[in-house]
């Protein structure tokens, strides 16, 4: 039981990767992330990289941070912002990342410290606001399989998920 559940997190993680594509494909560090900075003490922005991006702080409703058990070849460890709408993610590997979270921790009056650092297994929390501090971010939600293959697939373990807000951060959206 322990081992199908052990490949079960494991397929979780890799769909999950192949489940957002704004950032996951910025493996090369530098020149391909860019430069995250709070502007103006209230703009998110990655200046440079490809996948530029600019977010008002008054938007982000919660910060988190999540690992998967993909690295150390390709990315494994993102900060989260939380809109209304939307989940933006970044590699925590951006260049600049530790001052920003303390420019923006300063602002929100927060603690924003990354504590999953030597993860190497799918984990998450949340880190913004202070409230739900610690609480999980994100979910593992099993879909039921329709298909010979895929009922297969979850009679070895392997059974397809998806990534699901957790019930506090749904209590967080709807404040």
């Amino acid at each position: 039981m322990l081992n199908r559940k052990i490949k079960a997190i494991l397929h979780a993680t890799s769909h999950i990767q192949n489940r957002y594509h704004t950032y996951q494909k910025t493996i090369e560090k530098e020149e391909k992330y860019g430069i995250i900075k709070l502007t103006d003490k209230n703009v998110v922005e990655i200046i440079g990289g490809i996948n530029p991006l600019k977010i008002n702080v008054s938007e982000i409703k919660a910060i988190g941070e999540f690992t998967t058990s993909d690295g150390p070849f390709i990315d494994d460890w993102f900060l989260t912002f939380i809109t209304q709408t939307d989940w933006i993610e970044i590699p925590m590997y951006t260049n600049g990342m530790t001052e920003f979270l303390a420019e923006l921790g300063k602002v929100l009056n927060s603690d924003l410290s990354a504590k999953l650092t030597n993860s190497s297994e799918w984990n998450t929390r949340i880190v913004y606001p202070t409230k739900f501090r610690e609480s999980e971010l994100y979910e593992i939600e099993f879909i039921e399989p329709k298909t010979f293959y895929k009922k297969f697939k979850k009679w070895i373990g392997m059974q397809d998920n998806v990534r699901a807000y957790s019930t506090e951060l749904k209590k967080i959206i709807k404040e």
